[in-house]
C-alpha cells in the first residue's frame, strides 16, 4: 500500500526536495561563479527535469484520480 504525501512542505509544491536542491546549486553558483559551478547547476537542471517528470507520470499511475487532484491544486515547484 503506497500514500500520496500532500502534508506539510508537500502543501506548497510537488517536489519540495527537489526545489531545496536547485536553490543549494544556484546558491552555490553565486558564491562561486565559474564555468564548473555553472555547468553542475546546468547538469543538475536537466537531470531533476527529466527525473521530476517521469514520477509525475508514475504517481499518476500508481494514486490515479487522488494524485490529478493533487497535481491540480499543488505547484510542481511554487
Amino acid at each position: 500500500m503506497y500514500w500520496l504525501v500532500s502534508k506539510g512542505l508537500f502543501t506548497i509544491s510537488r517536489n519540495p526536495i527537489f526545489l531545496a536542491t536547485r536553490v543549494a546549486l544556484s546558491g552555490f553558483f553565486l558564491v562561486a561563479p565559474n564555468a564548473a559551478t555553472l555547468a553542475l547547476l546546468a547538469a543538475a537542471e536537466v537531470v531533476i527535469q527529466v527525473q521530476v517528470r517521469l514520477e509525475e507520470k508514475h504517481l499518476l499511475g500508481l494514486h490515479g484520480s487522488a494524485y490529478e487532484q493533487y497535481f491540480a491544486k499543488v505547484p510542481r515547484w511554487l
